[in-house]
This record gives C-alpha cells, sequence and structure tokens, in this order.
C-alpha cells in the first residue's frame, strides 16, 4: 500500500513538472476609486479626480455616465439632492436635470425603491419599461435599435444613501 500512494505522488509531481503553464504577475481586480458599486451601477472616482454615478444599460454592457461633481462634497450634494427628490416623489414621478457633464438626464421613480435612469425623455422610459415588462410576461420579441436610448436603474435607492454617508467621512 505504501509503494501504491508512494507511486501516485510521483506521479502527481511529475505531472506538475511537465506543465506548459508558467505564473507571472498576479494582483487584485478591487479598485480602491469605487465608493459605491452595485449589480447595475457603480460611483467612481476618474484619474482627473471627477466623481461619476454610473448606470448600466439594462441590454448591454454600456453604462450611463452622470457626472456628480470634481470633488468628494459636490458629489455628495449631488447624490443628496437626488436622494431627497427620490424619497419625496410618488411613485411614477421623475425629474430630468443636468449632469456635471452637460448631460441631459431622467430620473424615474418607477418602484417605491429603485430609481431608473435615462439619457431619453419620460414618454420614452414608460415605453421601454412597459415593452420589456410586455416581454418578459409575455416572451414578446423586442427589437433594440442602434440609435435607442440607454436606460439603466441602481439596484436599491439605500445604496446610494451609504454611498453619501462613504463621501462624508
Amino acid at each position: 500500500m505504501k509503494k501504491f500512494l508512494m507511486a501516485i505522488a510521483l506521479c502527481l509531481v511529475c505531472a506538475a513538472s511537465f506543465s506548459q503553464v508558467t505564473i507571472g504577475a498576479g494582483g487584485s481586480s478591487k479598485i480602491a476609486d469605487y465608493v459605491s458599486k452595485g449589480l447595475y451601477y457603480n460611483i467612481k472616482c476618474d484619474e482627473t479626480g471627477a466623481y461619476f454615478l454610473n448606470v448600466k444599460d439594462l441590454e448591454s454592457t454600456e453604462f450611463i455616465r452622470i457626472q456628480l461633481g470634481s470633488s468628494k462634497e459636490e458629489a455628495a450634494q449631488s447624490l443628496t439632492a437626488l436622494c431627497d427628490w427620490f424619497r419625496n416623489a410618488k411613485t411614477k414621478d421623475y425629474i430630468e436635470f443636468s449632469a456635471a457633464n452637460g448631460v441631459q438626464i431622467t430620473m424615474y421613480k418607477y418602484t417605491a425603491t429603485v430609481p431608473y435612469f435615462s439619457e431619453g425623455d419620460i414618454e420614452y422610459m414608460k415605453n421601454y419599461i412597459s415593452k420589456t415588462m410586455m416581454q418578459g410576461m409575455f416572451g414578446t420579441p423586442y427589437r433594440r435599435r442602434a440609435d435607442d436610448k440607454m436606460v439603466g436603474c441602481v439596484d436599491d435607492i439605500s445604496s446610494l444613501k451609504k454611498a453619501i454617508k462613504r463621501l462624508n467621512n
């Protein structure tokens, strides 16, 4: 039995020594400049020091980039304004605002806890959401055209409130 185990151990050592893979440099994909990150969004500081709310488009891997400000304080103020509006708004209310980078954004309170964002207007967002709901319920085909505006959401409004706390610390 000892000889059998020794033979298996030697085979494993030999197999490892004939491998074709050479391990190089390693590291972590964790980046320290994320203020907050979720399934559909992230808040990040770029190389210039500006803070962005990046909301992932629901049908692609692209992001709606909303510049919150060029400092932590400005970013916290922008997020606070959005959270305050969301808290006081009724379901199906919306606002349109200009981000610090000049992009016109529509924020839509579709549910009690999930804010939706788009570069399209409110009618576009309502039509988009109703089409995707129909597609989900009935399997209705929905073809996305290349010139369609992106629509995305933040996981939960409480995640933006946590980001405000991190920015203020």
